[in-house]
């Protein structure tokens, strides 16, 4: 999409940036860059400068980095934003994503973009095709400023293209280069800066890098950040931990292992009170400390560091991880093979004996206790012991209450008797949430075993904890299996009308096997009217339905998100469904519609009412009741006539043909039929 081009009041074309600018989302900017480039780039808005418009509508600007960098950014063929800066990352940098919060900025503020003149010295530099461009990888996990990007693709115009200024330097003497170099220095304190770190970094004496590399941890967590949404981001105090993961990088190129390890837990500590005192922090300072841990996590990786003290290192540096900022941090246990299965062994039995030191789990789960089973049995898995992990999950699990992880283990591995035994432990002692998907692994196991009566049982238990009507379709489907289709039907319609369970009935002749692990919610309110109506619609019985929407209560009775004459109302799904069988109900529940919108103020009744009548007409005419439906909204027009909106809504009802009002909607909500005798 171009950019527009419109005519001021003089007579010139006035630009416009691509209105797309104005749409993009942080997630379309983490799409596009990656969530460091984004973090990192909000820092760099203010160090856009000299934004404009080239000929073909792409955004170019100077950005201040480790230099003034050409940046150029436009939405490609494909639709989505695409970039080429003049710095070393090259593609998706923190530069391009400063550039486009520049661009949303200036629209919000009503300023329009210049165009960039022709000999702009920029463009040499930019002279890529925007198609080629659309075409290249992009690299998500922006590397740094200073790290070398890929090539440019072979054949293309910035490959062939000659830079002036490079063929300028490149003719110079030695001392030519070093006049121009020291007279830059001299003129630009920014370059100064730059090469004096490079200096350093370039020093080999470790102390003094270790020492620096703490004082810039220190420095990048020594204040508190602010973040504000688009309008404020000028009031934002961004973190930066770049110098600081330059230094971390510099050491472990120098394989200063122990100096990097002995920095973790400062690291984390700043960062995290960092993260205390800041403002409405949504993860920005987790992911600049997270660049840096990832640094310190190599240098473990590559140390001299015991395989077992490796092992447990990255185990304790996620235990100690309260705020997750080191969730992509795995190390060893992401890359198993760089240890030795003997010290996965030892890890895997330590884990194990400190799991049978907590105490027992009376009830529900152990968090403390589900993590040191998990690490324990990826050990197991990694040393090669993958055949004991059922008899670990056994004796585990009263320290944990993970019934659900035992259970799958054991159908995993074939043994679906002991699978239900220790299924049915867990529906005694563990708590709901565990039990709901127990239930569901007790269906699995008695259909593997053959058991569909029992199968069908624990489906029954899934309705009566979580009546619905998907359940209903899922009883229904089990009890043919298991042949008790009747019986069944008619106890979970009598359940639905009473909150009686069919074992606790006088006459006790529920068809399936008891499971005692049913515990109707409380918060339930029988008769379960709503759910009856949706099994009638399903089955085609459209009197029921009709009888059990009208036992609700009157519109002025009805109270709760189902209110009569809200989008919700099942009123709207009855009468579209009966309309062709029971159209007198149908009509009668529209009019129910539209009494309980009358009197109110606001477009959502009026939209309600209209929508209505709209429905009603083509019923009605059909009857020979044009007349009576012409009537009603005369009435409407004389007791509602002050509503100019209402009005408008009736005037465009009235004009509306009623060939282009459908008679029955789409069933939005249930699926095939499922021929049943009627509800009673």
């Amino acid at each position: 999409m171009r950019k527009k081009a419109k005519k001021d009041g003089d007579g010139k074309v006035q630009l416009s940036y691509d209105g797309r600018f104005a749409t993009l989302t942080w997630m379309d900017l983490e799409s596009f860059a990656g969530k460091k480039a984004v973090s990192r780039g909000k820092g760099y808005v203010s160090e856009v400068s000299r934004i404009g418009l080239d000929d073909k509508g792409a955004v170019i600007a100077s950005v201040q980095g480790g230099q003034e960098y050409a940046t150029k950014i436009w939405f490609g063929k494909d639709g989505k934003l695409s970039s080429y800066c003049s710095c070393p990352v090259g593609f998706e940098c923190k530069h391009a994503v400063a550039l486009a919060l520049k661009v949303i900025d200036e629209i919000k503020s009503g300023k329009p973009p210049v165009r960039i003149a022709p000999d702009d010295e920029r463009l040499e530099g930019l002279s890529l095709d925007e198609e080629l461009l659309d075409d290249e990888l992009s690299d998500e996990e922006n590397a740094e400023d200073g790290v070398a990007a890929s090539p440019p693709p072979e054949g293309s115009r910035a490959s062939t293209k000659k830079d002036p200024v490079r063929d300028y330097i490149a003719a110079l003497s030695n001392d030519g280069c070093r006049e121009l170099l020291f007279e830059i220095v001299d003129t630009y304190g920014i370059v100064r800066t730059e090469l004096q770190r490079r200096i350093t970094l370039a020093k080999s004496d470790v102390e003094t890098l270790a020492t620096k590399a703490k004082a810039a941890i220190r420095d990048a967590t020594a204040y508190a950040c602010r973040f504000y949404h688009w309008g404020d981001r000028d009031r934002s105090i961004y973190p930066d931990y770049s110098e600081a993961q330059r230094f971390l990088e510099r050491l472990l190129e120098l394989k200063a292992y122990d100096r990097l390890i002995a920095l973790a837990d400062y690291l984390t500590k700043r960062s995290v009170n960092q993260m205390m005192m800041s403002e409405n922090d949504e993860g920005q300072i987790g992911c600049e400390a997270e660049g840096c841990m990832e640094v310190i996590a190599n240098a473990v990786v590559r140390s001299d560091m015991p395989d077992v003290e490796k092992i447990l290192w990255f185990r304790k540096l996620h235990d100690g991880d309260e705020y997750c900022f080191y969730e992509g941090i795995g190390g060893v246990w992401d890359t198993p093979s760089k240890v030795s299965k003997s010290a996965w062994s030892k890890v895997a039995d330590e884990l194990a004996k400190e799991l049978s030191a907590q105490g027992d789990v009376c009830g529900g789960v152990s968090f403390v206790g589900g993590n040191l089973s998990k690490m324990a049995e990826k050990a197991l898995r990694f040393a090669g012991r993958g055949g004991e992990v059922a008899d670990f999950k056994k004796n585990a699990v009263a320290k944990t209450g993970d019934y659900n992880s035992l259970v799958k283990e054991l159908m995993a591995g074939g043994d679906l008797r002991e699978a239900r035994e220790w299924c049915l432990r867990g529906l005694r002692n563990g708590d709901e949430y565990g039990a709901e998907e127990l239930r569901k692994r007790m269906v699995e196991i008695a259909g593997g075993l053959g058991d569909k009566a029992e199968a069908c049982a624990y489906v029954a238990d899934q309705f009566f904890n979580t009546p619905c009507l998907d359940n209903y379709k899922t009883i229904i489907s089990f009890a043919q299996k298991a042949g008790v289709t009747d019986a069944v039907r008619s106890h979970v319609l009598k359940f639905l009308e009473s909150g009686v369970l069919p074992w606790d009935e006088k006459k006790n002749r529920w068809p399936l096997p008891a499971t005692g692990s049913t515990k109707v919610s409380r918060h339930a309110t029988f008769p379960l009217y709503w759910v009856l109506v949706e099994i009638s619609l399903h089955e085609r019985q459209m009197e029921d339905a009709v009888r059990f929407y009208h036992a609700q209560g009157n519109p002025g009775e009805r109270k709760g998100w189902w209110s009569r004459g809200t989008e919700s109302d099942q009123g709207w799904m009855v009468a579209d469904k009966v309309a062709k069988v029971l159209p007198d109900d149908a009509i009668a529940i529209w009019r129910g519609l539209v009494d309980a919108n009358r009197g109110k103020v606001g477009n959502a009744y009026y939209d309600q009412i209209g929508d209505a009548l709209k429905r009603m007409r083509p019923v009605m005419e059909r009857q020979g009741r044009r007349g009576e439906w012409k009537a009603l909204i005369a009435d409407l027009r004389q007791t509602e006539k002050a509503k100019r909106n209402l009005m408008k809504i009736l005037d465009e009802v009235e004009l509306v043909r009623s060939a282009d009002v459908p008679i029955i909607s789409v069933d939005r909500c249930h699926g095939a039929d499922y021929p049943s005798c009627r509800l009673g």
